[in-house]
């Protein structure tokens, strides 16, 4: 997916201020502070982001090595979306919070921590199904569908056709693989859902379910961006480099 330089600009001036905007103890928080917040129940979303840019800043300069510079623009994107999405995870974390100030682990439980990486591989030849050309997720198609069964049919019919995707999509495990980690949140919300409201009745609170529907809605929304990232990684993976795939614990599932 290229690019315009002056568009990437425009896109790198708009990650620095939505960072500004993120209070300082946020944008400046260590790896360890991070996982402390996890421990507490506390910034889940947030956590789950500033973990996912560790492990991409820890990485970048090696995939860089590995692709002859092949990498740097998948690299960026990843980044730069991590960046953005630190502000609606502000914003979903707030909105956590009296909740989990009642022992409820809303937030936390729905987004799996991306620290438990599988370890580092240099070469990893590509597993199952290798298709001759990417074989997109179709993001775009996927978006409208699970929009329409969400508004029609409810959480149960979200989570049955994501399953369903990712079942697909486990035929070639070593590709589509941050669709399919996206995939994942969908799903563990989808089930979590109905568990989290009927716990905040009987704590005698308001419902989750809007949040629960917020997150779901955020995620699907950004499917056909992430579609269009695999697909720049497809030939970094098909040549044996697990960009992405070992990059997060939900990417690349076991044969």
């Amino acid at each position: 997916m290229r690019r315009s330089p002056c568009k990437n600009i425009v896109l790198s001036l708009l990650a620095f201020l939505a960072l500004a905007s993120i209070p300082r103890a946020h944008a400046m928080i260590t790896a360890d502070e991070i996982r402390q917040d996890r421990r507490n129940n506390q910034n889940c979303f947030q956590a789950h982001l500033l973990e996912a840019i560790h492990t991409n800043m820890e990485r970048k300069d090696v995939y860089a090595d590995l692709t002859n510079g092949k990498s740097k623009t998948i690299t960026h994107q990843l980044l730069l979306a991590e960046r953005f999405g630190l502000i609606m995870a502000y914003y979903f974390d707030v909105r956590s919070r009296p909740f989990q100030k009642k022992g409820m682990t809303i937030m936390c439980d729905e987004l799996i921590s991306p620290r438990p990486v599988p370890v580092f591989q240099i070469y990893a030849a590509p597993r199952g199904l290798v298709p001759e050309k990417f074989m997109p997720a179709d993001g775009s198609g996927l978006k409208k569908e699970l929009k329409k069964a969400l508004k029609e049919k409810g959480l149960d019919e979200v989570g049955r056709i994501t399953q369903a995707k990712l079942d697909e999509l486990a035929k070639r495990p070593s590709f589509n693989c941050l669709i399919r980690n996206d995939l994942t949140t969908i799903v563990n919300t989808a089930r979590l859902a109905k568990q989290h409201i009927e716990e905040a009745k009987r704590l005698g609170i308001k419902s989750t379910e809007s949040l629960s529907l917020a997150l779901i809605n955020r995620v699907i929304a950004i499917l056909p961006m992430v579609d269009a990232i695999d697909k720049d990684a497809f030939e970094i993976q098909k040549a044996g480099v697990p960009m992405i795939c070992q990059d997060f614990p939900a990417a690349s599932p076991a044969l």
